[in-house]
Protein backbone atom coordinates (compact mmCIF):
# COMPACT_ATOMS: atom_id res chain seq x y z
CA UNK A 1 0.00 0.00 0.00
CA UNK A 2 2.09 3.48 -1.07
CA UNK A 3 1.56 6.09 0.99
CA UNK A 4 -0.88 8.88 0.25
CA UNK A 5 0.82 12.22 -2.40
CA UNK A 6 0.31 14.74 0.92
CA UNK A 7 2.67 12.40 3.39
CA UNK A 8 5.74 13.75 1.18
CA UNK A 9 4.77 17.02 1.50
CA UNK A 10 7.00 19.40 4.14
CA UNK A 11 5.03 21.06 7.15
CA UNK A 12 5.27 24.68 5.32
CA UNK A 13 3.94 22.91 2.20
CA UNK A 14 0.85 21.30 4.08
CA UNK A 15 -0.08 24.69 5.89
CA UNK A 16 0.16 27.14 3.15
CA UNK A 17 -1.38 24.76 0.56
CA UNK A 18 -4.50 24.48 3.16
CA UNK A 19 -4.87 27.96 3.92
CA UNK A 20 -5.08 28.76 0.14
CA UNK A 21 -8.06 26.21 0.17
CA UNK A 22 -9.67 28.20 3.22
CA UNK A 23 -9.06 31.37 1.23
CA UNK A 24 -11.65 30.05 -1.40
CA UNK A 25 -14.35 30.55 1.00
CA UNK A 26 -13.67 32.52 4.26
CA UNK A 27 -13.40 36.23 4.76
CA UNK A 28 -9.96 38.28 4.31
CA UNK A 29 -9.70 38.74 7.97
CA UNK A 30 -10.39 35.07 8.81
CA UNK A 31 -7.36 33.83 6.34
CA UNK A 32 -5.05 36.52 7.22
CA UNK A 33 -5.26 35.21 11.46
CA UNK A 34 -4.69 31.67 10.09
CA UNK A 35 -1.90 32.85 8.14
CA UNK A 36 -0.51 34.35 11.52
CA UNK A 37 -1.02 31.66 13.52
CA UNK A 38 0.49 29.15 11.00
CA UNK A 39 3.88 31.62 10.68
CA UNK A 40 4.21 31.90 14.32
CA UNK A 41 4.21 28.44 14.52
CA UNK A 42 6.30 27.59 11.77
CA UNK A 43 8.90 30.21 13.00
CA UNK A 44 8.79 28.97 16.51
CA UNK A 45 9.30 25.55 15.01
CA UNK A 46 11.85 26.11 12.50
CA UNK A 47 14.28 28.43 14.81
CA UNK A 48 13.75 25.65 17.62
CA UNK A 49 13.20 22.14 15.74
CA UNK A 50 15.15 23.17 12.13
CA UNK A 51 15.29 19.05 11.67
CA UNK A 52 11.22 18.82 11.45
CA UNK A 53 10.09 18.86 8.25
CA UNK A 54 7.26 16.59 8.34
CA UNK A 55 3.80 17.13 9.97
CA UNK A 56 4.13 13.09 10.82
CA UNK A 57 6.38 14.30 12.99
CA UNK A 58 4.65 16.74 15.05
CA UNK A 59 4.13 15.95 18.94
CA UNK A 60 2.19 17.47 21.38
CA UNK A 61 5.40 17.53 23.72
CA UNK A 62 7.77 19.29 23.23
CA UNK A 63 6.64 20.95 19.95
CA UNK A 64 3.18 22.35 20.83
CA UNK A 65 3.66 22.73 24.12
CA UNK A 66 6.99 24.34 23.14
CA UNK A 67 5.45 27.26 21.18
CA UNK A 68 2.50 27.86 24.09
CA UNK A 69 5.41 28.43 26.53
CA UNK A 70 7.48 30.61 23.99
CA UNK A 71 4.15 32.90 23.55
CA UNK A 72 4.39 33.47 27.46
CA UNK A 73 8.05 34.21 27.79
CA UNK A 74 8.70 36.03 24.77
CA UNK A 75 9.86 40.06 25.55
CA UNK A 76 6.42 41.11 25.26
CA UNK A 77 4.13 38.13 26.02
CA UNK A 78 0.97 37.90 23.88
CA UNK A 79 -2.27 38.78 26.16
CA UNK A 80 -3.99 35.80 26.98
CA UNK A 81 -6.88 36.49 24.42
CA UNK A 82 -4.43 36.22 21.60
CA UNK A 83 -2.70 33.11 22.66
CA UNK A 84 -6.09 31.46 23.23
CA UNK A 85 -6.92 32.60 19.43
CA UNK A 86 -3.64 31.43 17.97
CA UNK A 87 -4.24 28.11 20.05
CA UNK A 88 -7.84 28.12 18.64
CA UNK A 89 -6.51 28.85 15.22
CA UNK A 90 -3.74 25.76 15.10
CA UNK A 91 -6.08 23.48 16.37
CA UNK A 92 -8.85 24.09 13.92
CA UNK A 93 -5.96 23.88 11.33
CA UNK A 94 -4.54 20.72 13.08
CA UNK A 95 -8.14 18.96 12.97
CA UNK A 96 -8.62 19.97 9.44
CA UNK A 97 -5.42 18.48 8.05
CA UNK A 98 -6.48 15.38 10.19
CA UNK A 99 -9.65 14.98 8.54
CA UNK A 100 -8.10 15.51 5.00
CA UNK A 101 -5.84 12.08 6.02
CA UNK A 102 -2.40 14.06 6.92
CA UNK A 103 -0.45 12.13 9.23
CA UNK A 104 -0.96 13.46 12.52
CA UNK A 105 -0.22 12.13 15.93
CA UNK A 106 -4.10 10.99 17.82
CA UNK A 107 -2.50 13.14 20.96
CA UNK A 108 -1.57 16.09 18.97
CA UNK A 109 -5.18 18.03 19.21
CA UNK A 110 -6.84 16.13 22.51
CA UNK A 111 -10.85 15.78 21.99
CA UNK A 112 -12.89 18.92 22.93
CA UNK A 113 -14.69 19.13 25.63
CA UNK A 114 -18.26 19.54 25.17
CA UNK A 115 -19.52 23.10 25.98
CA UNK A 116 -20.59 24.60 29.07
CA UNK A 117 -23.51 26.35 30.24
CA UNK A 118 -22.28 30.38 31.57
CA UNK A 119 -21.94 30.46 35.21
CA UNK A 120 -25.29 32.54 35.52
CA UNK A 121 -27.04 30.11 34.48
CA UNK A 122 -25.55 26.95 36.16
CA UNK A 123 -26.18 29.11 39.46
CA UNK A 124 -29.94 29.85 38.53
CA UNK A 125 -30.18 25.89 38.11
CA UNK A 126 -28.71 25.18 40.97
CA UNK A 127 -30.67 27.43 43.15
CA UNK A 128 -33.97 25.79 41.27
CA UNK A 129 -33.03 22.59 42.06
CA UNK A 130 -32.10 23.23 45.66
CA UNK A 131 -35.57 25.36 46.75
CA UNK A 132 -39.02 24.80 46.50
CA UNK A 133 -41.53 27.01 44.80
CA UNK A 134 -41.97 29.14 47.80
CA UNK A 135 -37.79 29.89 48.02
CA UNK A 136 -37.20 27.82 51.10
CA UNK A 137 -34.86 24.17 50.85
CA UNK A 138 -36.64 21.09 50.32
CA UNK A 139 -37.10 18.91 53.00
CA UNK A 140 -34.71 15.94 53.09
Amino acid sequence: MSQPKHSKLTLDQIFEAHIQTLALTLRRDTVVHYRTVVRRFLGYLHSAFPQLRWLSQLRRDPHLLGWFRSMCEQNHPLSHKTRNDYLLGLRRLLDDLSAKGHPIQPDLTPPRLPPTAPLSAQASSSRRRSTSPTGTPPHR
